[in-house]
């Protein structure tokens, strides 16, 4: 087991919730994570997703070197603990969960936290967990706590979970469906050219990044509580809703919906991704400043949430369709009205 714990300095300002501009605040954190993650067009947005919708989020595609800038830069970006862990085969329970031990001058049992008590856990190699870790995981990602001998105990909040898969994909390393759907999204990143990485060496020459210009640096818990509430305020009409329904159904069923749906999907998403869903596209109606949710938002994140959510037949992946084609058809092939 190899980790990394970083303690970031809260530099959350102290403000009025009744004269400060939430998505101003926000913007501001979104713009900063944007210039730390240069050449990764999107992503602080659909890290702030994720954040939003109270979930958490898998990396995929990522190299070791990117997979480093992320951490850091999430963990200057957010209030609170902050620590990569990998994930090995031999990795054990008690090193994320920690353990009960007893304290010298106390008669009580103390218990010593592991990695999962940070606010916000970067697990690297998340599909190389033994089935018996990966349960683990699954107990925190799905209701926030964990079982440690007899008791139950709650988790740090906020707690946001960042997983990463192995590069090299082997026999051992295989992540249960049951983990994949406890992420909320999924996003594939793609390393930047060479002409983008020279960029950012020409630009950091003559610029140095300007602190916001509100003093907000790190997200605090507090800001990040009453953002939840606004985002979960967002209006959604009911038609919208319904074609939410209809697009998770035509993963389970593809049939109904003709060609060229029929015969892709071998395993859809299940019927949580429709809340899931939902709140992805309200937090990203909300990050873009829109007063309402509309059908642009939810396309704009189906991709995320449903790719690791499906599994094609063998008939469609020797046709060349990967996830993001099947998602386009499914877009072009399901009406919102």
């Amino acid at each position: 087991m190899a980790s990394v714990q970083a303690r970031v300095p809260t530099r959350a300002a102290q403000f009025d919730l009744g004269e400060v501009d939430l998505r101003s605040q926000f913007g501001s954190l979104k713009r900063s994570l944007h210039w730390k993650l240069f050449g990764q067009p999107g992503l602080a947005e659909k890290i702030f997703v994720a954040l939003l919708a109270d979930g958490h989020l898998l990396l995929s595609g990522a190299s070791e070197r990117s997979k480093l800038g992320i951490y850091h830069a999430l963990a200057e970006a957010f209030a609170g603990d902050a620590q990569l862990f990998r994930l090995k085969p031999n990795t054990t329970t008690s090193e994320l969960t920690g353990f009960d031990h007893d304290h010298p001058e106390q008669e009580d049992r103390q218990l010593w936290k592991g990695a999962v008590f940070r606010h916000f856990l970067f697990l690297d190699e998340i599909d190389c967990a033994a089935p018996l870790v990966q349960m683990v995981l699954l107990e925190a990602l799905a209701t926030g706590r964990v079982t440690v001998g007899l008791e139950s105990h709650a988790l740090a909040q906020p707690f946001f979970v960042v997983g990463v898969p192995a590069a090299a994909t082997s026999p051992e390393c295989t992540i249960s469906r049951a983990v994949q759907d406890s992420f909320a999204l999924m996003v594939r990143i793609e390393e930047p050219a060479a002409d983008v990485s020279q960029g950012r060496v020409e630009l950091l020459r003559g610029w140095q990044e300007p602190e916001p210009a509100d003093g907000i640096a790190s997200l605090s818990a507090e800001l990040l509580e009453w953002v939840r509430r606004d985002v979960a305020e967002m209006k959604l009409v009911p038609s919208l809703e319904r074609y939410v329904e209809r697009l998770v159904l035509a993963t389970r069923h593809p049939g109904r919906f003709g060609k060229p749906l029929d015969a892709r999907v071998e395993a859809g998403a299940n019927l949580e991704t429709v809340d899931v869903l939902l709140r992805s596209a309200r937090a990203c109606a909300w990050l873009r400043g829109h007063r309402f949710v509309c059908a642009a938002d939810v396309q704009q994140v189906l991709g995320d949430v449903l790719r690791h959510r499906i599994q094609l037949t063998h008939a469609a992946r020797e046709e060349g369709v990967d996830s993001d084609v099947f998602l386009r058809e499914l877009i072009h092939c399901v009406p919102f009205l």
